[in-house]
């Protein structure tokens, strides 16, 4: 499903996902393989209103950019703290996910969230900040 970048998204009922801010800022190239330049930070919270534990093992948060929405790659550990493997029931957590991205793309970007194996993922779409 997609939803406006601001928008909260009802993964399966009780479970909401958002994307509570993006930072753009200059990453370094801190170890082998790592890309220097532009980047984003997307902070996205998730939220369990169930009464079980959730099992967010297998989550993914991705970035892509522009109108054919190609992938921005992910930045290493170092920039990065993603969601827990298990959220309590009545809990919330944030995950942080860093990518690069050129600046002059980031007036249309799509972060996609897929929380649940075999449930739809959200794809937040609009604009990031440049700087």
């Amino acid at each position: 499903m997609e939803v406006d970048i601001d928008d909260v998204a009802t993964v399966v009922e009780g479970v909401t996902v958002e994307v509570v801010s993006m930072t753009a800022f200059e990453s370094s190239s801190e170890q082998p393989g790592d890309l220097a330049g532009p980047a984003l930070k997307v902070v996205v919270r998730v939220t369990n209103s169930t009464d079980a534990p959730l099992d967010l093992g297998g989550a993914t948060v991705n970035l892509a950019y522009g109108s054919d929405q190609n992938p921005a790659p992910p930045l290493g550990d170092t920039v990065a703290s993603g969601l827990p493997a298990t959220l309590a029931e009545g809990e919330s957590a944030e995950g942080e996910y860093s990518f690069s991205i050129p600046v002059d793309a980031r007036d249309d970007v799509g972060v996609t969230v897929d929380l649940l194996t075999g449930e739809p993922y959200v794809a937040f779409r609009g604009a990031a900040p440049a700087s």
